[in-house]
């Protein structure tokens, strides 16, 4: 809770982002409690054990947005790892060999090497960039902002089908982004699981029919928006959702 304003707010540890590892952030915390925030990207790659500046954690922080204090662009950010390494590693040898610069401890902008040039990412990017790192839209989610469209329509959420409120046999029509998918064969033939996730949470699909499989192969693909047709069946092993037919969000509005 803040104190200032009053009001609830979601703390999300760092250990817990994907690819930066706890034992990582423990020193950057610890860094930071001893000696002061950090200044800029530079101030941070130069104060911390090089080792710990590489590529996977320089993205993951970018793309959750650790670093929207110390800079304005996280794809920039992402996109420079190697530079921000090097830069990194540059400093911490001069460190070592107890070289001591003539200014000091003063960061000027003009010695420090440019990073990449990038546009930032839009805000669709920006929140699938986000879900790469945790694992789910912490902030917003990108079917937000056609939620009263999709309602109009008689788009139902996953919350629905979390609460039991649909009944065995139901036809319904859910929108969502495809998270993942897993393709399978069988005597049977080929079926496949769609994971996908809606304002509410993370929910699944499957697909039996072969020739919606292979229709849709470009409509399932990681971060798709979609409108699933399914049927809910309800038995002993829980809740299905099968789909039988998918379509573009966008097209279907």
């Amino acid at each position: 809770k803040d104190s200032t304003t009053q009001k609830f707010a979601i703390r999300f540890g760092l250990g817990a982002i994907k690819a930066v590892g706890i034992n990582a952030m423990e020193e950057v915390t610890k860094e930071r409690k001893n000696n002061g925030k950090f200044k800029n990207i530079y101030d941070f790659a130069k104060r911390l054990d090089p080792t710990l500046i590489n590529k996977k954690s320089i993205e993951a922080l970018a793309k959750s947005g650790a670093f929207d204090d110390i800079s304005s662009n996280r794809h920039q950010i992402a996109e420079s790892f190697d530079i921000l390494s090097a830069y990194s590693n540059q400093e911490n040898k001069v460190k070592s060999s107890n070289q001591m610069s003539f200014f000091g401890n003063v960061i000027y902008k003009e010695n420090n090497p440019p990073l990449k040039y990038c546009k930032e990412w839009n805000k669709a990017e920006r929140l699938q960039q986000e879900f790469e790192a945790f694992g789910f839209f912490l902030n917003d989610h990108p079917l937000d902002e056609t939620k009263e469209e999709l309602q109009k329509r008689g788009i139902i959420s996953s919350e629905k089908i979390i609460s039991d409120k649909l009944e065995d046999g139901d036809l319904v029509k859910i929108a969502g982004i495809v998270i993942s998918s897993k393709h399978r064969s069988s005597t049977r033939g080929r079926f496949a699981y769609l994971y996908l996730s809606d304002s509410y949470g993370v929910f699944e699909a499957m697909i039996f029919d072969e020739k919606l499989i292979t229709e849709s192969r470009d409509l399932i693909a990681d971060g798709s928006r979609v409108i699933i047709e399914c049927s809910i069946r309800k038995d002993d092993g829980g809740i299905r959702i099968l789909v039988k037919k998918i379509t573009n969000l966008e097209i279907f509005i």
